[in-house]
């Protein structure tokens, strides 16, 4: 008890302080050292108020942004798929009309290299 006697008395008295500061007017002299913790702390909470709305607002905007670039790739690759799946192929036996063999398999091996092109992007 011998501790809090201390740290309980000037608790107390600041108490008191505070409601004959609360009683009186703001411009009495003996209250100003009140008025400016109370002017000091409205401050610094206001300050950390300020800071966090904008570092939660900056953060928002960051999370909105990388989640609007991740759509936007996802809807290139999706769409760079379908393309690939979608695309107009050539017959796979278009060099059967021609007469000569060698080269009717120059244009085969070509098509299926164009194939293996197109599927790798």
């Amino acid at each position: 008890m011998q501790i809090n006697t201390p740290l309980l008395q000037m608790s107390d008295n600041w108490f008191d302080r505070i409601i004959m500061c609360i009683t009186l007017p703001i411009s009495t002299p003996a209250c100003r050292s009140v008025w400016e913790a109370v002017m000091y702390a409205s401050a610094a909470l206001g300050l950390i108020l300020a800071c966090w709305f904008a570092w939660k607002a900056i953060d928002y905007r960051t999370k909105h942004a990388a989640g609007t670039r991740i759509r936007q790739e996802r809807d290139s690759v999706a769409a760079q798929s379908t393309k690939r799946e979608h695309k107009r192929t050539e017959p796979v036996d278009i060099a059967a009309d021609v007469t000569d063999p060698h080269l009717a398999k120059k244009i085969r091996q070509e098509l299926e290299q164009q194939r293996i092109k197109n599927l790798r992007g």
